[in-house]
C-alpha cells in the first residue's frame, strides 16, 4: 500500500511512482537521478530455493536440517542508502514430508514476503541478497540489573544466562559482533569490549559461513538446477521518485 503522503505527491506531480524488481543475483543497484532522491516505501521478497526437494535421515529424534536446505532457511536482503544500512533478516518455511522412519522428503516454501519500509536516498541504493546457514555466538552470561534492564520485567538480575555478542560471519576478514541488549554501555552488562562492535543483527557477505551469494551457492550444490526460475529469489521493490533536492525535515 503507497503511505498517503506519497500518494498526494504522486497525484499532484511531485513524484513518480516506480518499481524495480531484480532477482537471480545477489548484488543489485537501484539507479538515482543527478539532483533527485527517491523513498523506498515497500517491498515484496520471493525467497530462494523453490522448486528443490530434498531427503534427510529422519531416524535421529532430535536432526539437523542439511545442506542445501539448511542455507535457504535464512535470508537476507540489505539496502545500502546514502541515509544508511538496512538490513532485513527472515526465516523461511521448511515443509517436510516422512516417507518412512528413516527418511523424509523437505522443501522450501518460498511464499513472498511482504514489508513496509522508510528509506530515502539521494544516490543509487545498494540492495543484498544472501542466504545465512551459521552463526557464531561468542558470549553468553547472566547481566545484572542496571536501568534498561530493571528487575522481574527483564532478564536483569536473573539467573538467566543471555547471549550477549554474537557473529553471523565468523570467518569474514572483519566480522561484525552484534551486541546485546545495548551497544552503549555494553560493558556496563559485565561482558568486556566487543570486536568490531554492531547493534544490528546482520550477516556480511562471506562464502564459508556468512551471506551466501545466491546464484553462486545453487552452481555448487546442484548445477543442474541453475536455469530452474523458481529457485532463485525475485525482489520487488516500491519507490517514489523525486526530481528535486532532498528537504531538510527529510535529510
Amino acid at each position: 500500500m503507497i503511505p498517503t503522503l506519497i500518494e498526494k505527491d504522486i497525484k499532484s506531480g511531485k513524484a513518480r511512482y516506480k518499481t524495480y524488481q531484480t532477482g537471480v543475483g545477489g548484488q543489485s543497484v537501484i539507479p538515482v537521478p543527478a539532483n533527485s532522491y527517491i523513498i523506498i516505501f515497500g517491498f515484496t521478497y520471493n525467497p530462494a530455493g523453490a522448486g528443490f526437494i530434498g531427503t534427510s535421515d529422519g531416524s535421529a529424534a532430535n536432526n539437523q536440517i542439511e545442506e542445501p536446505l539448511k542455507s535457504f532457511l535464512t535470508q537476507q536482503v540489505s539496502f545500502l542508502s546514502s541515509s544508511g544500512f538496512f538490513p532485513y533478516m527472515y526465516h523461511t518455511e521448511l515443509i517436510s514430508r516422512f516417507l518412512n522412519n528413516t527418511s523424509n522428503r523437505a522443501m522450501i516454501n518460498a511464499r513472498p514476503i511482504t514489508q513496509s519500509s522508510y528509506i530515502i536516498s539521494n544516490s543509487d541504493v545498494a540492495i543484498t541478497v544472501g542466504l545465512v546457514s551459521e552463526i557464531d555466538i561468542n558470549t553468553q552470561q547472566a547481566i545484572p540489573v542496571t536501568n534498561k534492564t530493571p528487575q522481574a520485567l527483564t532478564y536483569g538480575g536473573s539467573a538467566a544466562v543471555c547471549t550477549l555478542e554474537t557473529n553471523f560471519s565468523p570467518s569474514a576478514a572483519t566480522p561484525i559482533n552484534f551486541v546485546q541488549p545495548s551497544l552503549i554501555d555494553f560493558e556496563d552488562y559485565g561482558a568486556g569490549v566487543a570486536g568490531n562492535p554492531n547493534d544490528q543483527a546482520f550477516a556480511v557477505p562471506n562464502a564459508t559461513d556468512g551471506l551466501k551469494e545466491p546464484t553462486e551457492f545453487v552452481q555448487s550444490q546442484f548445477a543442474a538446477a541453475i536455469n530452474d526460475a523458481a529457485i532463485h529469489y525475485f525482489l520487488n521493490v516500491e519507490y517514489a521518485l523525486y526530481t528535486n533536492d532532498i528537504p531538510e525535515q527529510l535529510g
